[in-house]
């Protein structure tokens, strides 16, 4: 019995030495991290909102056409139908977003057209360069497979403009007013924007009723805004015109110049107590 024993731990001996030379390699140590188990759960941003952020849309524009609805119409001016003028017309979707745009030149008669197009919300806008445009453009909806005539009547801006403003107003009759008077240059440019551009370097007048006392220098000269001012003062009631003559040539009524009024009224009232305390008195004085 003994030695079938000691027979068998030989042969167990044997087997482990065998195995701890066999050459089979070590297994890999343990990591210490562990790698992170990929997500698709949204990210929590506790509430937070993201602002937004100024760029340009790509994956969106806004086009004209192709379509089946049309524009039309005829622009006119002071003068009658205005050949040569320019049309814009923008068809927008949302805010932020850059409207399509076409630029289309009137015939001699002031006709236009547009077609092809689609429907949606157009802005129109028409003028001519220097002297004419609309400052008010025309909204409209175009429905799907509709055609719209659109006319338009453009302004004159060119030339010298004349504005004034006076302080107070209406002036009081014996009590100084100040006067201001703008002077400027307006014309339309290539983009129909209404420009002014101050004038220096003007001589202007004021004249006026003999109820009108200028206290300062008169002919004066417009400074680099060109502007011109005056102290004077009103002697009488009622309307007293004013108007200023441009360069000894030119002579432009200010309309904004209210009627002379007197001062208003105050009451001053004085309220006076006897020695002892025995009865009282008042004085009412009107200025």
């Amino acid at each position: 019995m003994k030695g079938r024993l000691f027979g068998i731990a030989m042969v167990a001996g044997l087997v482990l030495a065998g195995c701890a030379t066999s050459g089979v390699p070590d297994l890999p140590a343990v990591p210490t991290t562990v790698p992170a188990v990929p997500t698709t759960v949204s990210t929590d941003t506790g509430g937070a909102v993201l602002q937004s952020v100024a760029g340009v849309t790509t994956s969106t524009s806004v086009v004209l056409g192709p379509g089946t609805s049309g524009l039309n119409g005829a622009v006119t001016g002071p003068s009658g139908p205005v050949g040569g003028a320019t049309v814009e017309v923008d068809r927008v979707t949302q805010p932020g977003v850059t409207p399509a745009t076409d630029r289309i030149t009137t015939a001699a008669d002031g006709s236009w057209s547009l077609t092809g197009i689609l429907g949606g919300a157009y802005i129109l806008r028409a003028w001519r360069t220097p002297d004419l445009a609309i400052t008010q453009p025309v909204s409209i909806f175009l429905a799907q497979g509709e055609n719209r005539s659109v006319q338009m009547q453009m302004q004159q801006y060119t030339g010298m403009v004349v504005s004034s403003s006076m302080a107070p107003n209406p002036p009081l009759v014996g009590q100084p007013s100040n006067l201001v008077v703008l002077v400027t240059n307006t014309n339309v440019d290539a983009n129909g924007v209404v420009r002014s551009v101050p004038v220096p370097g003007t001589e202007v007048e004021l004249i006026g009723s003999a109820a009108w006392a200028v206290n300062t220098a008169n002919p004066t000269t417009t400074g680099n805004n060109g502007e011109a001012a005056w102290q004077l003062t009103c002697t009488a009631s009622g309307s007293q015109p004013l108007s200023i003559t441009v360069n000894s040539a030119t002579t432009e009524t200010l309309d904004n110049v209210d009627a002379c009024q007197f001062p208003p009224t105050t009451t001053t009232t004085t309220s006076t107590t006897t020695a002892g305390g025995s009865g009282s008195s008042t004085t009412s004085t009107t200025r």
